[in-house]
């Protein structure tokens, strides 16, 4: 994705363009892994979790996630993107290694220029898919299930 703007998570909680966004439990699928599940409560001065596959399973606040998840107070929106899920391509081992690419959880920043190979082979070799979700994501048939970041496991 290209980050088309950086919005806080009560921007991106309160905004109606993201509403669908916000976690369903007992929804589709679809709806029940919405990303949309913090704010920060003003009167309060505490972080709200949505019952979603981040909080316990009694839909409860997970302490752990919350922490991590709102380490930064932004959510980055993008309008050029591809969600390939499930269908995701083998990138070449060479430019994930001109990089310094690791997978692995959490923010990282690369040189715009050093990656020019693996954007420009993006680009001409996905063009058609961009700004789309090309197939479901690897786990969502687990989709009904929590995550937890302290134990990285799906429960």
């Amino acid at each position: 994705m290209r980050v088309s703007s950086k919005i806080t998570f009560n921007e991106y909680w309160t905004n109606p363009d993201y509403l669908d966004k916000k976690p369903v439990r007992n929804g589709s699928r679809k709806m029940m892994v919405g990303d949309n599940i913090y704010f920060f409560d003003a009167a309060t001065q505490n972080w709200q979790q949505a019952d979603s596959h981040h909080s316990k399973a009694d839909g409860s606040i997970n302490e752990h996630n919350l922490a991590v998840d709102t380490k930064s107070d932004k959510v980055l929106i993008s309008h050029h993107f591809i969600y390939f899920g499930i269908e995701a391509p083998v990138v070449p081992q060479s430019m994930l290694a001109a990089i310094g690419y690791e997978n692995r959880r959490n923010y990282r920043a690369f040189d715009s220029h050093e990656c020019e190979p693996l954007t420009n082979w993006l680009q001409n070799n996905f063009k058609k898919s961009f700004n789309t979700v090309v197939a479901d994501p690897f786990d969502f048939s687990s989709s009904e299930k929590r995550f937890s970041v302290q134990d990285n496991k799906i429960t």
